[in-house]
């Protein structure tokens, strides 16, 4: 999962639907203006301080996305490390 395949907007959209909750409802709880909460959540990423202030008000970690992003890109580079490794002691 790359980061650019996280729509967290997208997700937190998805929950609020989920728990029947309305963009109003949660602009207000953000002290945002729902309009402008409603044009964020269209987009993939969200700033860091506002998505934990979402995840905390709706009570859902939407940073396990990006986690789980990070854990899989970390597992890849070593695996091609690794392979790379013994590529480099075959030939030798």
């Amino acid at each position: 999962m790359a980061l650019r395949n996280i729509d967290i907007g997208k997700e937190i959209r998805q929950v609020l639907k989920q728990k029947g909750i309305k963009i109003v409802w949660l602009a207000k709880q953000i002290g945002y203006d729902d309009s402008n909460l409603n044009k964020m959540l269209h987009k993939k990423h969200i700033y860091p301080e506002l998505l934990f202030r979402i995840s905390v008000i709706l009570r859902t970690d939407f940073f396990k996305q990006y986690s789980r992003a990070i854990q899989k890109t970390i597992s890849e580079r070593d695996e091609q490390r690794t392979t790379d490794e013994y590529h480099k002691v075959k030939t030798l």
